[in-house]
């Protein structure tokens, strides 16, 4: 019987050589939303998993590696293990770290890019581009474990008609990030003036005020929402809360 550390090598070596099982790898893909380079451990440990549960003849390994090579190799070869589960995955569809820049997936007449691609090129985080297909901005599918974008998504104007971007607008996002930014830049330097021994607080205050609201011009969703509970204001809370959880998976503050 191969011992433990041996079997999470023979998992390993499957994803390096390309012989994963195919159910047990798209598997692993989908348990980690589409990121393939997590998707390489959670296969390591269900394979490791797997191989605990299935009683398998062989020799105690060794340390000799040819010894341990002849029987993964064996193991490979095995029936209790259903060989015919066992194929070679394109890693260019699969495994790659970066996909194809050209690859495309044609469905339904529809073509669609690997969503690495569309985040690269939109400057998206891919977890937050897989949620915003989730979410139904984009249309997107899951082929073999890894997720698709639509090409449409690539332009500004072809958005998902189900959820239309335009009618959310952010007037109220840059009026209160100037207003925030100017006018309360302004009180705190009079109130500075006229309470000089508390010029080291009032200083903090003045730097955090223009830098949290400098982030908010730049459409960072987390700097409007501390400043929202910053403010202090009940009334600011419920309105800035309704309008932020509309906007949250937004393109626009998700970059």
């Amino acid at each position: 019987m191969m011992n433990e550390e041996d079997l999470y090598i023979l998992a390993n070596k499957e994803i390096s050589d390309d012989k994963m099982m195919e159910g047990l790898w798209i598997k692993a893909v989908t348990l980690c939303y589409g990121d393939t380079n997590k998707a390489k451990y959670e296969y390591i440990k269900l394979r490791v998993e797997q191989l605990q549960k299935t009683p398998l003849n062989l020799n105690p390994s060794s340390s000799n590696p040819e010894s341990l090579k002849s029987e993964k190799q064996n193991l490979y070869e095995s029936d209790d293990l259903n060989h015919s589960d066992h194929k070679k995955i394109k890693p260019e569809l699969l495994l790659s770290d970066s996909s194809k820049p050209n690859e495309i997936l044609t469905f339904n007449n529809k073509e669609y890019k690997p969503i690495e691609d569309f985040a690269k090129t939109k400057g998206y985080k891919i977890d937050n581009a897989i949620k915003m297909i989730k979410e139904g901005w984009y249309e997107g599918r899951i082929e073999n474990g890894k997720w698709y974008i639509s090409i449409s998504a690539y332009s500004n104007n072809n958005e998902n008609k189900s959820k239309d971007i335009s009618k959310y607008g952010f007037i109220w996002w840059l009026v209160q990030g100037w207003l925030s930014l100017i006018l309360g830049s302004i009180i705190i330097l009079v109130t500075m003036q006229q309470s000089k021994d508390m010029l080291g607080p009032y200083s903090f205050l003045l730097i955090y005020n223009i830098v949290l609201n400098i982030l908010v011009l730049k459409m960072n969703k987390y700097a409007f929402l501390i400043g929202t509970i910053t403010s202090l204001n009940p009334v600011l809370w419920i309105i800035n809360g309704i309008y932020l959880k509309h906007r949250w998976h937004l393109p626009e503050v998700n970059k």
